[in-house]
């Protein structure tokens, strides 16, 4: 199996160790180790859960399959939130604007499946994705749901894009406690390990 990217869990491990390499020799600022693997057809990941232990942060994210009807790709992001090392849903949706609509998914299941297992939903940032849209931010919100601002950025110059994600989630009544990349290094290392503690 491969993860979003090409890397096999050997290479992920191995590129792991030179992120441990760097965070030691830099002072002052946390480096985290982090993934994003694929959710499959089942709602399993692509990368094993005894790799994915050895994260500091997993976004799950669906990239293929996306026509489902509505019940199954509901169950299979649901399963994926079910995964004790899931941190995050990235791009809850799958939407991109006038490209292609959103998956077929029941959100409001989603969304209350995320705050039974304490999993965070991404507002991708990218403006043509902006996924949370505002509504489901709101509902995610009324949850007790953590969404996450996130650029998507592929480049140093797409950094920027946050900006589209701050007015999205203020569109969606979004507060700072509401976001978990407002916290600080101890408040979000402490929600990142706290749903493997509970499972």
């Amino acid at each position: 199996m491969t993860m979003v990217g090409g890397l096999d869990e050997r290479g992920l491990l191995e590129h792991w160790e030179a992120v441990e390499r760097v965070a030691e020799s830099v002072e002052g600022i946390h480096v985290l180790k982090g993934v994003e693997v694929d959710i499959l057809k089942d709602g399993s990941l692509d990368i094993a859960g005894d790799v994915l232990a050895r994260a500091d942060v997993v976004v799950a994210s669906v990239h293929y399959d996306t026509d489902m009807p509505r019940p199954r790709m509901t169950r299979r992001i649901i399963r994926a939130l079910e995964n004790p090392f899931v941190d995050i849903l990235g791009h809850p949706t799958g939407r991109k604007l006038n490209e292609r609509p959103p998956y077929n998914v029941n959100m409001d299941d989603v969304i209350t499946a995320a705050a039974r297992t304490g999993t965070a939903l991404e507002l991708n940032s990218n403006p043509k994705r902006l996924d949370l849209d505002d509504a489901n931010c709101r509902s995610a919100r009324e949850h007790g749901v953590k969404v996450v601002v996130a650029t998507d950025a592929h480049s140093a110059r797409e950094l920027g894009f946050m900006r589209y994600g701050i007015n999205q989630a203020r569109r969606g009544w979004l507060e700072k406690g509401d976001v978990l990349n407002t916290a600080t290094y101890r408040g979000l290392a402490k929600a990142l390990r706290k749903k493997v503690r509970a499972a």
